[in-house]
């Protein structure tokens, strides 16, 4: 079993004990973004490394109370 394949994420979210909608995946690949939407993961589509700090500074910003 491998991304995107939503059984994945499913045993991640059980195996740890997490809520779906406080988990942050990041990926370089839409597909895999898009399954883990499905199960209520919030996701961020990558393609250079270098922006990753941007991008998650953004998203803490928009979900930090």
């Amino acid at each position: 079993m491998v991304k995107p394949d939503t059984r994945i994420y499913q045993i991640l979210l059980k195996r740890y004990n997490l809520k779906a909608e406080e988990c942050l995946f990041i990926d370089d690949n839409e597909k895999n973004i898009i399954a883990a939407k499905e199960m209520g993961i919030h996701g961020i589509t990558l393609d250079q490394s270098d922006q990753i700090e941007t991008y998650v500074n953004t998203y803490l910003e928009k979900t930090t109370c």
